[in-house]
């Protein structure tokens, strides 16, 4: 299997600080980054990822984490390091044009904090909540109706069809588009 990613070379001996990287910086990598290597790893191979396409997105997040222009902002570095890993997961599978389920649906799974209040996660999840909202509200009215009906509040299809008076088979349409519509908008 040809891997979607290009081959890295890993470095021989140890790594070397050049250009403008201080020392301070170097340790705080060290100290909050790379302890955390392991977990990553075995995240990214519960995804089913090739190993070298594993190599190249730990390579590419540290590389994203190491251009920040500061560093000392990030309260739970751990967590910045697996939200850049999934970023990079669900990137790359888009670009495939498959979407995998398997990079979106263990997130809880890797510990990544014992704050789930955080700044980074609550910005985060505002994001995608107002990015859900949106294609919700952009849906036909009859499909917004039993799609939020069914998912958001929980109504059986009798339910549903009893309340906006159609068949099950229709408000089981209606739940169908909606899904559809919501993978076709989170897909580009």
């Amino acid at each position: 299997m040809s891997s979607q990613y290009p081959s890295k070379a890993k470095p021989a001996g140890p790594l070397r600080l050049t250009g403008k990287v201080s020392l301070e910086r170097a340790r705080w990598f060290d100290q909050n980054i790379l302890g955390h290597e392991a977990g990553l790893r075995a995240w990214l191979r519960r995804r089913r990822l090739d190993p070298r396409d594993i190599d190249d997105v730990i390579q590419e997040a540290y590389s994203i984490l190491a251009s920040r222009e500061r560093l000392d902002d990030l309260t739970h570095p751990k967590a910045y390091l697996f939200r850049i890993a999934h970023s990079l997961v669900v990137r790359d599978a888009r670009r495939a044009r498959i979407v995998p389920f398997e990079p979106i649906e263990d997130m809880e799974n890797f510990n990544e904090v014992h704050d789930p209040f955080s700044p980074e996660r609550i910005a985060i999840g505002r994001e995608e909540m107002r990015r859900l909202s949106a294609v919700i509200q952009a849906m036909p009215a009859r499909v917004r109706d039993a799609f939020v009906l069914r998912r958001v509040h929980g109504f059986s299809q009798r339910e549903i069809a009893e309340r906006m008076e159609i068949s099950e088979s229709t408000v089981e349409k209606h739940i169908a588009k909606g899904l559809a519509l919501l993978i076709e908008r989170f897909r580009l």
